[in-house]
């Protein structure tokens, strides 16, 4: 005859298979895959996105000056330049009819300035595109001094002596250009959605066992320690795997899409993500089971919530909307430095002691939370008959 298993055992199997049985579950899983995949599209899409600018213009010069932008802007992005191209037209009109009913985006037209000297005008319909402006004024001034510097006998290169700005990072981090955003949504929304779920699936399968009375027959049974250690316990394995699946799948899909310059920035500050995830979820499950034991009904459960689900979602805005100043501050305090101060890492510059600072905050207040709530589950679990107060609980004796 096999060893009888540990009651917390039995206690975290019996969670594990009813939550993965549950279709709301599933639901949950799918549409957090379907959050990181199309986030990982999206960031895709946008960082290979190119624009292609039609220009009309009358004659050859027209055509160069566009050729020339166009080469302007392999220059400056070339890994996905935008496009430039020349629509040969016969007159002015012509090129201005076009820009009217939108078949090209621009016309370039000659336009002599108020010295009477050969210039240019770009012509667009309500608004000119402001990167095409800049490019295409570049061109134009590049050309005009080329061509004085040979009309007054000026030696070009001796006059652009020093005109060079030459450009140095102080750090190497990367600029954002959006990518870190999108990056920031998606890993703080996986990792909030996570402690949201699992802790309030903890609060809400107490309380069920409360309705239903189910909680004596388990308390006749075996120790209530065991059936708290046994509810975290089976939702801490189901959070940590689908955090650490979905993370792996999203960072798969970045190096397939290979638009982030630095990914092993991204895959260090995903495991950071993993390790306050770990650090933070056993304080936050604490109180939601206290949240749990204080409730009678689901209605009670709803009202009680409301605050721990505030802070979670405010941890989670503060990690992408939030100025430099105020998300470091966040970042050193336990429950927000679980999502602040691997945000904080993702952006860069944050000095080696930094995060474990904030993650030796989030042990004390961890542990101080953990004993906290324990003793209100301890004290309130079996109590059926009414809604118990903060002050009531901190109280009431269960023995």
């Amino acid at each position: 005859m096999g060893a009888q298993r540990p009651a917390w055992i039995v206690v975290l199997r019996r969670e594990m298979g009813m939550k993965v049985r549950e279709k709301t579950f599933r639901i949950g899983i799918a549409s957090t895959l379907i959050l990181v995949v199309l986030g990982i599209a999206a960031l895709s899409f946008f960082s290979n996105r190119t624009e292609s600018h039609t220009i009309a213009v009358v004659d050859d010069a027209g055509s160069a000056v566009v050729n020339q932008t166009a080469e302007l802007f392999q220059t400056i992005k070339p890994d996905s330049p935008d496009k430039a191209s020349a629509v040969h037209v016969g007159t002015e009109e012509e090129a201005l009819a076009k820009v009217a009913d939108e078949s090209v985006d621009a016309a370039l037209i000659p336009a002599p300035d108020s010295t009477g000297a050969k210039g240019w005008k770009i012509v667009a319909d309500a608004s000119i595109n402001p990167a095409l402006e800049q490019a295409v004024g570049a061109v134009v001034q590049q050309q005009a001094t080329s061509s004085n510097a040979a009309r007054l006998n000026i030696n070009l290169a001796e006059l652009s002596r020093g005109a060079a700005l030459q450009r140095e990072l102080l750090s190497q981090e990367q600029d954002d250009d959006g990518s870190l955003f999108v990056l920031k949504f998606v890993f703080s929304f996986m990792f909030v959605s996570a402690l949201m779920t699992y802790g309030l699936a903890i609060a809400q399968s107490v309380v069920e066992e409360k309705e239903s009375r189910v909680v004596e027959i388990l308390a006749a049974a075996t120790s209530v320690k065991y059936l708290l250690v046994g509810k975290i316990g089976a939702n801490f394995i189901l959070g940590f795997l689908q955090v650490t699946i979905l993370t792996a799948i999203a960072l798969t899909g970045l190096k397939f899409v290979d638009v982030i310059p630095d990914l092993g920035r991204v895959v260090a500050a995903s495991g950071w993500f993993i390790f306050f995830f770990v650090l933070g979820f056993f304080a936050v499950s604490c109180i939601w089971s206290a949240l749990g034991s204080m409730a009678t009904r689901s209605e009670d459960l709803a009202s009680s919530a409301i605050p721990m689900q505030i802070l979670l979602f405010g941890a989670y805005f503060l990690s992408f909307t939030a100025p430099e100043g105020i998300l470091k501050i966040a970042s050193f305090v336990p429950i927000l430095s679980s999502i602040a101060m691997p945000t904080r890492i993702l952006d860069g510059g944050v000095e080696w002691w930094e995060p474990w600072a904030a993650a030796s905050g989030v042990v004390l207040v961890g542990i101080l939370a953990i004993r906290l709530s324990t003793n209100i589950y301890l004290r309130t679990l079996m109590r059926t008959n009414k809604r118990t107060s903060l002050k009531e609980a901190l109280r009431y004796d269960h023995a």
